[in-house]
């Protein structure tokens, strides 16, 4: 399932700043809010990972196609309008408005590569993702992005 998911992004004709979102969705699980907040400071890399920081949990990613998306999106965003939001809307002549895309505008780039998909959609599948792959309440919630376990129950109780 997740490899159909990768490989429609993976072969999709969107642009660069289209597809470094979609990534970003379907391997963080992120809120719209998260997504709109997301600065290329937000990032870390090494050879061979890059590290989405949000507000309150941080994502590894490891695939290389993902990294090289992400963090050369990050590094236009950079050099073109330093401090501007990872993915933000653009102006007819492709510069940067310096703010960031709506919920609204960012669910219709996912529908165009995942027709019928919203952010939740994905969000809820990264959860359910997390939830098989660890049994410690502390890793599920640092993962989520979660301060307390009664937020937890919200997940785990479905």
């Amino acid at each position: 399932m997740f490899e159909n998911i990768y490989n429609s992004v993976k072969t999709s004709t969107c642009s660069p700043r289209d597809k470094a979102l979609l990534y970003v969705i379907i391997f963080c699980g992120p809120k719209a809010k998260e997504l709109q907040y997301l600065k290329p400071e937000h990032l870390s890399a090494d050879e061979d990972s890059i590290t989405i920081n949000f507000e309150n949990r941080s994502i590894k990613i490891e695939d290389v196609g993902a990294r090289f998306a992400i963090s050369n999106w990050a590094y236009t965003v950079n050099q073109q309008s330093f401090g501007c939001p990872i993915f933000s809307s653009t102006r007819k002549n492709g510069a940067f408005t310096r703010k960031p895309l709506s919920a609204v505008y960012m669910n219709k780039i996912l529908r165009e590569v995942f027709p019928g998909k919203n952010i939740r959609d994905f969000r809820r599948d990264f959860i359910d993702k997390v939830l098989k792959e660890n049994d410690c309440k502390k890793t599920i919630k640092q993962q989520i992005g979660l301060g307390s376990d009664s937020a937890l129950l919200h997940y785990t109780s479905s």
